[in-house]
């Protein structure tokens, strides 16, 4: 050894580095269930190599995003979405909206009147006539299991309260309610899924 050195230092040897391994590819797949009639399911693949990971992995999301939605009509399906008839109606941005199918000529309901009324509600499915996608429910008020109904109370859903105030007797009224004025996230199951959007046709039959 050198003149001074360490002994102890001179037979020491640096292990050596270990080798990483470095696969020469990586798969990537997902797969898409959409609501277009044309292509009931899309697959879709990426091949990335694995000199180009970083570069390339970033953007995958995006590519996949892109794919899911597919351009079509139909509002895009993810795999923990509602796979029911009214999965259209879930996600839209559609406005509280009210039209007046026929206007009545008798008395006008405001809050804290007791109404009579008939309806039907179907989820609202803008590629649907006249957005009319799956009915969920249809009947008569007062009813046996809804014996009266006040204007305004909260007996209902927002939107009702909301869209037949002013309505007259003899009425037909058309009321489009998003999410936050119907069931909300929640929705009520099985018939209406959370977030789906509504379309009600509610005649105003009288007022006590």
């Amino acid at each position: 050894t050198a003149a001074g050195a360490d002994p102890a230092l001179a037979t020491r040897t640096r292990p050596p580095k270990r080798a990483r391994a470095r696969p020469s590819a990586i798969w990537l797949r997902a797969e898409f269930a959409t609501q277009r009639k044309s292509s009931p399911g899309i697959v879709v693949r990426y091949h990335v190599e694995a000199h180009m990971m970083r570069r390339f992995v970033p953007s995958i999301p995006a590519l996949l995003l892109c794919a899911a939605c597919g351009g079509g009509d139909g509002g895009p399906t993810s795999p923990g979405a509602p796979t029911s008839p009214g999965s259209p109606s879930v996600g839209l941005d559609v406005p509280f909206g009210i039209e007046d199918l026929r206007v009545g000529t008798g008395r006008e309901a405001m809050n804290g009147d007791a109404l009579s009324v008939t309806y039907t509600g179907w989820l609202y499915d803008p590629n649907a006539p006249d957005a009319k996608g799956a009915r969920f429910d249809s009947g008569a008020i007062p009813s046996a299991g809804f014996p009266e109904y006040v204007l305004g109370a909260g007996q209902v859903i927002a939107g009702w309260d909301r869209g037949l105030i002013g309505m007259r007797v003899g009425g037909l009224r058309r009321l489009v309610i998003p999410p936050a004025l119907g069931y909300g996230a929640s929705g009520r199951p099985p018939t209406i899924p959370g977030n789906a959007t509504l379309l009600f046709e509610v005649e105003l039959l009288g007022i006590e």
